[in-house]
Protein backbone atom coordinates (compact mmCIF):
# COMPACT_ATOMS: atom_id res chain seq x y z
CA UNK A 1 0.00 0.00 0.00
CA UNK A 2 0.89 3.34 -1.10
CA UNK A 3 2.01 5.69 1.52
CA UNK A 4 -0.26 8.68 0.75
CA UNK A 5 0.26 10.83 4.19
CA UNK A 6 3.07 12.59 2.99
CA UNK A 7 2.38 12.83 -0.79
CA UNK A 8 2.65 17.08 -1.06
CA UNK A 9 6.43 17.01 0.22
CA UNK A 10 6.61 18.71 -3.25
CA UNK A 11 4.43 21.90 -2.11
CA UNK A 12 5.12 25.68 -0.46
CA UNK A 13 3.16 27.91 0.68
CA UNK A 14 4.62 31.19 0.51
CA UNK A 15 3.66 34.33 1.28
CA UNK A 16 5.24 37.06 -0.58
CA UNK A 17 5.69 40.87 0.66
CA UNK A 18 3.68 43.52 -0.78
CA UNK A 19 4.95 45.60 -4.12
CA UNK A 20 5.34 49.44 -3.05
CA UNK A 21 4.21 49.74 -7.06
CA UNK A 22 1.01 47.98 -6.56
CA UNK A 23 1.79 44.96 -9.04
CA UNK A 24 0.92 41.87 -7.98
CA UNK A 25 3.69 40.15 -5.87
CA UNK A 26 3.17 36.35 -7.44
CA UNK A 27 3.32 37.41 -10.82
CA UNK A 28 6.63 39.03 -10.78
CA UNK A 29 7.83 36.02 -8.14
CA UNK A 30 6.41 33.43 -11.03
CA UNK A 31 8.26 35.21 -13.62
CA UNK A 32 11.80 35.47 -12.16
CA UNK A 33 11.74 32.29 -11.24
CA UNK A 34 11.35 31.00 -14.75
CA UNK A 35 13.97 33.63 -15.77
CA UNK A 36 16.32 31.65 -13.68
CA UNK A 37 15.03 28.29 -14.77
CA UNK A 38 13.27 27.67 -11.52
CA UNK A 39 9.73 25.45 -12.73
CA UNK A 40 7.14 26.64 -9.82
CA UNK A 41 3.14 26.08 -9.92
CA UNK A 42 0.01 28.45 -8.63
CA UNK A 43 -2.64 25.49 -7.59
CA UNK A 44 -4.98 26.87 -5.88
CA UNK A 45 -6.49 30.37 -5.78
CA UNK A 46 -7.98 31.36 -3.57
CA UNK A 47 -12.08 30.01 -3.38
CA UNK A 48 -14.19 32.86 -2.53
CA UNK A 49 -12.15 35.09 -5.04
CA UNK A 50 -13.78 32.79 -8.15
CA UNK A 51 -16.84 33.82 -9.84
CA UNK A 52 -18.76 31.13 -9.17
CA UNK A 53 -18.45 31.48 -5.31
CA UNK A 54 -19.37 35.13 -5.96
CA UNK A 55 -22.22 34.42 -7.94
CA UNK A 56 -23.44 31.52 -5.70
CA UNK A 57 -21.71 32.87 -1.94
CA UNK A 58 -21.16 35.79 -0.49
CA UNK A 59 -20.43 38.99 -2.83
CA UNK A 60 -18.68 40.07 0.82
CA UNK A 61 -16.12 37.87 1.03
CA UNK A 62 -13.51 39.99 -0.04
CA UNK A 63 -13.83 42.03 2.42
CA UNK A 64 -14.25 39.72 5.50
CA UNK A 65 -11.11 37.75 4.45
CA UNK A 66 -8.48 40.21 3.71
CA UNK A 67 -5.43 38.02 4.71
CA UNK A 68 -6.90 35.20 2.30
CA UNK A 69 -7.69 37.46 -0.85
CA UNK A 70 -4.20 39.19 -0.46
CA UNK A 71 -2.50 35.78 -0.68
Amino acid sequence: MKDFTNSNWHMFQLVLPERQDGQPARATFMEEMKQRGIGIGYHYPAIHLLSLYRERGSRQACSRLPSASGA
